[in-house]
């Protein structure tokens, strides 16, 4: 009868697929040997949920069993999407690291503490435009539900053209200020004298480390361009390229036994290196898009035709910037936070700076492993409530909590004993080292608290709850920054770190009342 015609219509349509495992365990063969496993699409999905509907009509399949399998089905999903993702944001930060480790061991104190503090000034100005990955993301991902994984159609690669745009302009305009005016913002907003010691080496490394900020904001856009193509693995190897040229340039530029440039050698090699990861990347995407741009060249502007892509549209612009425009204030806030604390660290000296530097690369590096359950967790809510399965993405909520739990406990067990080793690895001065010994259980055992901020912001993100993202930041980081200055005086680096934890613990609590109120977008979910 009906139910007998919808079970082999659905049938037939699965075996048309490309073939993948599904939430409901339904599985397509085709019979080329060659052919990959490809991720889950929304048809896919949806067939699935067909055949599974008329089979449990007509079988009395246990409803409880599908519920398993769609959260196992959930789960793979959440693997494949976060594993590459993880090992690109745990390579993404030992740029920095490397950094620190040379100047620490090559150059001294003041040099490292000069450099942290450069470091904190580019973030400040570059990461004000960090909106471009996620919004990226979201706009890409919109225009993809007719593609493979890895693939991108004539909407998304107008998407990419109008973010590479906006990169590009920022990117000139950040080098231009950071260039001509790093010695007012050193001098009137620091208030660093010329005869400082920290000032040279802050300003030798500024002046290097700008030039990379168009590679930096375009490197920004093809990832988040790949994420809404739900493929990470492409800006995996990316990353891995800048990493590798990164460290040996480091090893070349930094040590007086080769070219000896310390804090400029360092600032030098991280943008070669980014640079290099940026064209890599760049190769890739246009290959993917020259395969299927069908837009006529007299379309194309001379940037098109540079990049062979098509000229960005102001309407797409537009939409960027409108998405970007709350993220900024979210991203100004955080940055703002840290470049507070790395400052305010330099001011109690020399070793407490370059002290201070370590812990704060160590803690980054860490923490931000859990940004690979963010960004699964955001693709996949997002996926989820647009289709209207909403015991789904509760059950992406809850695997999205327990995982950034997981992983802050199992980062903290492992910070803790192994503290002053780990430190020993970044400097060789005696007073840096004990300085960083007396913070680092404060370091570490606030792991927990951001690594589950960071999930919380994957699923804030995921259902566009973007303005109350920018709220809960700005509330978080005031409280803490005033913090950090009424006990770095008296408490010193604890003190700091104190501010910082507060931050993360803000954070948290702020989103978690946000998901579990059933308010706004969460109202669906509660």
């Amino acid at each position: 009868g009906r139910r007998s015609a919808q079970m082999r219509t659905s049938l037939l349509l699965l075996l048309s697929l490309t073939p993948s495992s599904g939430a409901l365990g339904a599985r397509a063969f085709v019979s080329c040997p060659a052919a990959a496993p490809a991720r889950t699409t929304l048809l896919q999905r949806s067939a699935r949920r067909c055949v599974a509907r008329a089979c449990a009509g007509s079988t009395g399949s246990d409803p409880a069993k599908i519920t398993r399998d769609t959260a196992k089905g959930i789960n793979s999903e959440m693997v494949a999407i976060a594993a590459p993702a993880l090992i690109g944001l745990g390579i993404e930060p030992v740029a920095s690291l490397v950094d620190t480790a040379f100047v620490g061991r090559c150059c001294g104190a003041v040099e490292l503490s000069g450099v942290g503090i450069g470091i904190s000034i580019f973030n400040l100005v570059a990461k004000a435009f960090n909106f471009l990955s996620p919004a990226t993301t979201s706009l890409v991902a919109a225009a993809s539900s007719d593609t493979d994984p890895g693939t991108f159609n004539e909407p998304m690669i107008r998407a990419t053209s109008a973010s590479l745009s906006v990169a590009a302009a920022v990117g000139v305009a950040v080098t231009a200020v950071l260039t001509l005016g790093s010695g007012a913002i050193l001098t009137r907003l620091l208030r660093m004298s010329p005869t400082d010691p920290l000032r040279a080496s802050a300003r030798a490394y500024l002046a290097f480390r700008a030039l990379a900020a168009p590679a930096v904001l375009a490197m920004l856009c093809m990832q988040g361009a790949f994420r809404g193509a739900r493929d990470t693995k492409t800006p995996l190897a990316a990353l891995t390229v800048t990493t590798l040229a990164n460290v040996a340039l480091d090893a070349v530029c930094i040590p007086k036994r080769f070219l000896g440039w310390g804090a400029a050698g360092a600032a030098a090699a991280t943008t070669v290196a980014q640079y290099a990861g940026t064209g890599v990347l760049l190769l890739s995407l246009l290959r993917r898009c020259s395969s299927a741009r069908s837009i006529e060249a007299s379309s194309l502007s001379p940037f098109g035709l540079l990049f062979s892509l098509p000229a960005p549209r102001r309407a797409d612009c537009a939409k960027l910037l409108s998405a970007g425009s709350v993220l900024t204030l979210r991203t100004l806030a955080v940055v703002s936070a840290f470049s507070f604390s790395s400052i305010a660290a330099s001011r109690l000296g020399a070793a407490e700076g370059a002290a201070h530097q370590v812990c704060l690369q160590i803690w980054l590096a860490s923490s931000l492993l859990a940004d690979a359950v963010a960004i699964a967790a955001q693709a996949l809510l997002a996926s989820y409530t647009a289709a209207g399965e909403m015991e789904a993405a509760k059950v992406v909520v809850r695997q999205t909590l327990s995982a950034g739990t997981t992983v802050g406990v199992a980062t903290a067990a492992v910070l803790l004993p192994f503290g002053p080793a780990i430190v020993a690895l970044f400097t060789s001065d005696p007073a840096v080292h004990a300085l960083a010994a007396s913070a680092w259980p404060v370091v570490a055992l606030s792991q927990p608290l951001s690594t589950l901020a960071f999930a919380y912001d994957g699923l804030l993100f995921g259902t566009n709850d973007f303005r109350f993202c920018a709220l809960l930041m700005i509330f978080s980081a005031v409280p803490a920054m005033a913090t950090v200055w009424a006990l770095a005086p008296h408490a010193g680096l604890q003190g700091i770190w104190a501010g910082l934890a507060m931050l993360m613990g803000l954070r948290a609590t702020f989103a978690a009342a946000r998901v579990s109120s059933g308010t706004g977008p969460w109202r669906a979910l509660k």
